[in-house]
Parts: structure tokens; C-alpha cells; sequence
């Protein structure tokens, strides 16, 4: 059976994303009262809008990167140059990553689009 993932309390980052390639220290710590996490659970949320809000401007894909400091950047594919991995408008996936090895996201959209992302920390299966 599987179980979902659970959330860690004040873990939650955002990053709007734009034509050029932004990124964001992931939040949380890779701890728990239980010891130390060999992988942690990055929950990704992407809005439907560019502001999260109803009626605002329809987002564009992501493009995100994975990475160990803030010099990380992300890349949009183009062809058979590949690029980070895409996370639709309005959706939500969830990635399991070593803990304490990824500090950070990176984020693109293509040239004339934007999305605002959140990145959540969690644990479980």
C-alpha cells in the first residue's frame, strides 16, 4: 500500500519563474525527531496562473533543475539539446531526492512565459 507523502512543517519555498533561469534554497532540514532521512520528498506545485490567483495570466511549463548550491541553473529543451524536467500548469509531482545532497531548485519557462512554483519538503515511502 503506498502512503503519501507527509509534509514538513514550514518547509515550503516559492520561485516565479521566468525566461531566465532563477533558483531557490530548498526548504526544511533533512532531520526528523525519528534521526536522520537517507531521502527526503520534494513536493512540487505548479499554479494554474502566473499570480496563483483565478483570472490571472495562464502559466507556461517549467523547466526545473536540481542542484548543490545556488549556482544551479535550469534550461528549457530545444530539440535534441536536452533540458530540466518539465512540470505542467496547475499540476503537482513529487520527487524523491537524497538528503542533504540537493540545496537547491532551479527554474525556466520558454522566453515569453512565467510560473509560479512552490517547493515542499516532505517524508515518507
Amino acid at each position: 500500500m503506498m502512503h503519501p507523502a507527509t509534509p514538513r512543517d514550514q518547509s515550503t519555498v516559492s520561485l516565479t519563474a521566468s525566461g531566465t533561469t532563477g533558483n531557490v534554497a530548498i526548504g526544511g532540514s533533512a532531520t526528523t525527531t525519528q534521526g536522520v532521512l537517507q531521502t527526503v520528498q520534494i513536493i512540487v506545485t505548479s499554479a494554474a496562473t502566473t499570480n496563483g490567483l483565478s483570472g490571472g495570466t495562464a502559466a507556461s511549463v517549467a523547466y526545473l533543475r536540481f542542484g548543490t548550491s545556488s549556482a544551479i541553473e535550469a534550461a528549457a529543451p530545444s530539440g535534441a539539446t536536452p533540458g530540466g524536467l518539465p512540470i505542467l500548469p496547475g499540476s503537482i509531482q513529487t520527487f524523491t531526492i537524497p538528503a542533504s545532497y540537493y540545496t537547491h531548485v532551479a527554474a525556466i519557462t520558454p522566453a515569453t512565459g512565467g510560473a509560479l512554483l512552490f517547493f515542499t519538503q516532505a517524508y515518507g515511502p
